[in-house]
Parts: structure tokens; C-alpha cells; sequence
């Protein structure tokens, strides 16, 4: 990753580099995750397309952020909308709202976006490929480590991977609530800016002993297992 395309996102990362259990690597420059680019001027947001040579952008904000922060709209990638959770969903919550009944909820409750937004990412030629909601933490990351386990990624990588999007929280917030008037802003729980690892390892836990699995999870929600298997092929060496 180019550095002034990580420098425009603080939570955009490659996915590249995760080890499986039989010894393989996900390759780097094909899979990303990121926050919001509806933050980025135009031009900004067709740099990191470019520098990253992404084909295919995945946005999993609700129909009310995008109205609230802005579509993502650029030429050259397939851009695929597919929202997780309401957008009513943060308006509804209270300071003592827990981010693994959250994380949870998308999870079990979301799971046919998340098998959908897998099935987009197998389609041949569609990486390399980006995918990213407002933070780019809990949609971003129960997506993410729903694909990584599904493609055999060692635990501990994927458990690390979902702590790494805390350091970035306070930037990112910063630029949430510039979006709203005083009198407007949301009062978000203190527990859903962190994204602790042990959190994820029991929620993946949870996953394991309610589906046997982050694949078998996916499958039943709607993923062609070749598209699985396909995806796996391009990914892995």
C-alpha cells in the first residue's frame, strides 16, 4: 500500500500477509479494508483507487449515512452497496449499549449481506477489491474476519487485525461528528470505539459453535461454495 494512500484513510489497510493454518499467505495488493471513503475529495478517492488498482469498491454504510455523509461515486471500479445494519440502528442505542451485542447483530442477523459482499469479491476479475463502511471497524471488520477464517487464516491473525482498527478510532470520529450540528450529535457508547481482539476471538467462537464455522456460516447465508473456493485460488499462495 502506497503511502499516500494510507495516509488519506487511517484505517486502510492490506489484507495481504495473513497465515493459514497449512502454512500459506493471503497475497498483498488484492484485498482491502478501509473507512469511509466518502470522506476524500473526488480526486483523492480516484487516487487511492488508482495507486491500489482497485477494481471493485464495496460500500456497507446504511441508505442514511450515505444520504447523511455522502455516496461514493468513481469512475472505473464496480461500486456495490450493500448495507449492514439499519441506519436507524446508532439512534436507537444507549451509553450502556455493548459493542459484542452489536458486532453480534451483524454477525447472525446481517449475514446475508456479509455472504453477499464475499460473493462480489469471488467474482472473476473483481480484485483487487476494497471494502469499507464509516469507521471501517465493526461492519468492516466482522466482515473481514468472517472472510479470513473462512479462508483457513490462522485465529491470531485475525483477532489482531480487528485490534488494529482501535488506534485509529480518534481520528476517525473526529471526522464522523464534523457531520452534525451541535444539537445533533449522536451520543455514542464509550464501548463501540474500542475493538479489543479477545472480543472477536469469542464472537468467532460463537460462530464456530452456532454454524461450525466462518464458511459453513456464509454458505448457509447465501455464498456459492465455488465462489468460496474460487476466491481462496486468487487469494492464497
Amino acid at each position: 500500500m502506497t503511502p499516500a494512500a494510507g495516509g488519506l484513510l487511517p484505517n486502510l489497510r492490506d489484507l495481504g500477509g495473513a497465515r493459514t493454518a497449512d502454512g500459506r499467505r493471503v497475497r498483498s495488493g488484492l484485498l482491502f479494508r478501509s473507512d469511509g471513503l466518502q470522506r476524500l475529495a473526488t480526486d483523492d478517492a480516484a487516487s487511492v483507487v488508482s495507486e491500489l488498482r482497485l477494481r471493485t469498491l464495496i460500500d456497507l454504510r446504511s441508505e442514511l449515512e450515505r444520504e447523511r455523509t455522502g455516496e461514493v461515486e468513481l469512475a472505473g471500479p464496480s461500486i456495490h452497496r450493500l448495507p449492514i445494519l439499519d441506519g436507524s440502528y446508532m439512534q436507537s442505542v444507549d451509553q450502556g449499549a455493548r459493542l459484542d451485542d452489536m458486532l453480534g447483530r451483524i454477525i447472525f442477523d446481517e449475514t446475508a449481506q456479509l455472504a453477499a459482499a464475499v460473493q462480489v469479491l469471488a467474482a472473476p476479475g473483481a480484485l483487487p477489491g476494497l471494502f469499507f463502511c464509516t469507521a471501517g471497524k465493526d461492519r468492516t471488520g466482522v466482515l473481514t474476519a468472517l472472510l479470513l477464517t473462512a479462508l483457513g487464516v490462522e485465529r491470531s491473525d485475525v483477532v489482531e487485525d480487528f485490534a488494529r482498527s482501535e488506534g485509529a478510532m480518534q481520528q476517525i470520529m473526529a471526522a464522523f461528528l464534523a457531520n452534525f450540528e451541535d444539537g445533533e450529535l449522536p451520543d455514542i457508547p464509550v464501548d463501540f470505539v474500542r475493538a479489543p481482539a479477545e472480543l472477536m476471538g469469542r464472537l468467532l467462537v460463537q460462530v464456530d459453535e452456532r454454524a461450525g464455522g466462518a464458511g459453513p456460516l456464509l454458505v448457509d447465508a447465501g455464498l456459492d461454495e465455488a465462489a468460496l473456493e474460487r476466491l481462496a485460488g486468487s487469494l492464497l499462495a
